[in-house]
């Protein structure tokens, strides 16, 4: 018989602030399928592919002393794949909302073909942020002193980046 585990809210954060994590010493974990990573893959230095039909197996390979940063191409793999290390016990984890679709969409580095639009409805997750959000760039931990910048309603993909600010 299993076990219910409580777990607390996964972290989630936007891709600048995800950006900003790497550039500090985070590791990027890309659980998508090895074919989508073939059309077209994050440019970043280390990225660690371990697609979530592997994760059970290799998790292990995974350093607990480091921040992860997981990722997929969207963000809900990658969500699955942050509870799943957080149940055995990594608490350095962190799930990049809106996964390599709003990554490219804010002109982050990648390799390959841009990817093609995320199906919206309302303005939101693909579709063009408003022009005070690009203003605004800085997302999720910009501004004076490290202090999330306020994005305008609508321009944050869930409602826990529109709490935080994040775009």
């Amino acid at each position: 018989m299993n076990a219910r585990v409580e777990l607390p809210p996964a972290r989630e954060v936007c891709p600048t602030t995800a950006r900003r994590m790497l550039a500090e010493g985070a590791l990027m974990v890309d659980v998508r399928e090895l074919g989508e990573v073939a059309q077209v893959a994050f440019d970043v230095p280390g990225v660690v592919l371990m697609p979530l039909s592997e994760l059970q197996e290799r998790f292990a390979e995974l350093p607990r002393e480091r921040q992860l940063v997981l990722v997929c191409q969207v963000g809900e793999r990658s969500l699955k794949a942050t509870y799943f290390l957080m149940v055995q016990g990594y608490t350095q984890v962190a799930n990049m909302e809106g996964g390599l679709f709003k990554w490219a969409r804010k002109g982050f580095p990648i390799k390959g073909a841009q990817p093609a639009a995320r199906p919206t409805t309302g303005g939101c997750c693909g579709a063009p942020a408003p022009a005070a959000a690009v203003a605004a760039s800085s997302c999720c931990g910009g501004g004076a002193a490290g202090a999330p910048e306020a994005a305008p309603a609508g321009a944050c993909c869930s409602p826990a980046t529109a709490e935080r600010g994040c775009c």
